[in-house]
C-alpha cells in the first residue's frame, strides 16, 4: 500500500494580487408621465433636488446609478415607468407621497420618514 502525503506551505504568499476593477453598476431608468397637474421633487443619486410642475400630458425621464427619490404632490396624477415597465399608481388624487427607487425597485416611505426641507 502506497501512502501519500500532502505538503502545505507555511511561507506567506508575498505576491500581490491585482485588485479587480470595481463593478460598474448600470444605470436604471425612471419615467414620469402626468395625467393631472402634479408637482414633483426629484433627487437623483447625491445630486441637488429639483422641482417640476407637470401639466397633463407632460413628463420626463431620469437615470440614476444608485437611487432616485421622488416627492409627489398628487400621487394619483402621475404614471411611473421603471426600467420600461409601467407601475401601478402609488396613491390617490391629491395624496402626497415619497418614493425611493433603486435597482431593486420602488419603496414607499411613510409620512413620518420624510425629512423636512
Amino acid at each position: 500500500m502506497q501512502q501519500t502525503r500532502e505538503t502545505i506551505s507555511i511561507i506567506p504568499n508575498t505576491q500581490t494580487q491585482e485588485a479587480s476593477p470595481p463593478i460598474e453598476e448600470k444605470p436604471f431608468a425612471l419615467e414620469i408621465r402626468a395625467i393631472e397637474e402634479t408637482w414633483v421633487q426629484v433627487q437623483i443619486d447625491d445630486q441637488s433636488k429639483t422641482e417640476v410642475l407637470f401639466k397633463p400630458g407632460e413628463g420626463n425621464s431620469y437615470q440614476a446609478t444608485h437611487r432616485i427619490e421622488l416627492l409627489i404632490g398628487n400621487a394619483g396624477g402621475v404614471d411611473v415607468v421603471f426600467n420600461g415597465k409601467k407601475l401601478e399608481r402609488f396613491g390617490v388624487r391629491g395624496e402626497v407621497i415619497t418614493l425611493v427607487f433603486t435597482h431593486q425597485g420602488a419603496e414607499r416611505k411613510r409620512a413620518e420618514e420624510r425629512k423636512s426641507p
